[in-house]
């Protein structure tokens, strides 16, 4: 029997939709395949026809956000400062897929898609900058860089956008040109 790909696509996208939902009220530890099925309006075979389990589902998320990601990373390239284009392509994938990041940032276990997120980002920065993965110490700045920008943004979405995104641009990019006092001092002067 061949499936109508349009009707398999809708009923997958109904299990991410409730998973989603149900990620609001409970942790993703939490969250059955029962509550999944029944939220979705499906059985569990059917459920099994498209995730081996809810982290495999959990697994497809990320990896949506992270392709949004990395697609307006690669469209806004060359088109301000890196801060900005890092802003930029976090903001339009949060703009895009609102529900999945909140999904990806306040799941337990974090720390795997920051990982899976900045892996895919170095390899970009690498690639597009031409920076020598065996430089040691570049390799050392990539992932302070990294993994600053992306907690910062992570933060600003937890905290629904509370910046302008020039803002949070400037900011970010205040923070790398000059160093995290000179920005303190800045700022407490308010």
């Amino acid at each position: 029997m061949i499936k109508n790909p349009s009707i398999t696509a809708a009923t997958r996208q109904n299990f991410i939709e409730a998973f989603c939902q149900l990620s609001q009220t409970e942790p993703v530890t939490k969250i059955t395949v029962r509550e999944l099925t029944q939220r979705a309006g499906y059985n569990r075979s059917t459920f099994y026809q498209y995730f081996d389990d809810v982290y495999d589902l959990l697994t497809a998320i990320e990896d949506l956000v992270l392709t949004q990601i990395m697609q307006n990373l690669a469209n806004s390239f060359d088109q301000g400062t890196l801060a900005e284009t890092f802003v930029t392509a976090f903001s339009q994938a949060h703009a895009t897929l609102a529900s999945y990041y909140e999904v990806v940032l306040t799941d337990s276990d974090q720390a795997r898609f920051t990982k899976r997120l900045k892996v895919m980002i170095t390899s970009w920065l690498t690639t597009n900058y031409q920076l020598a993965t065996t430089d040691t110490q570049l390799m050392y700045v990539v992932d302070f860089y990294l993994s600053g920008v992306i907690a910062v943004i992570e933060r600003w979405i937890k905290q629904q956008r509370d910046l302008p995104t020039t803002t949070l641009a400037a900011l970010i990019r205040g923070m790398i040109d000059d160093g995290l006092a000179p920005q303190l001092i800045l700022l407490k002067g308010k």
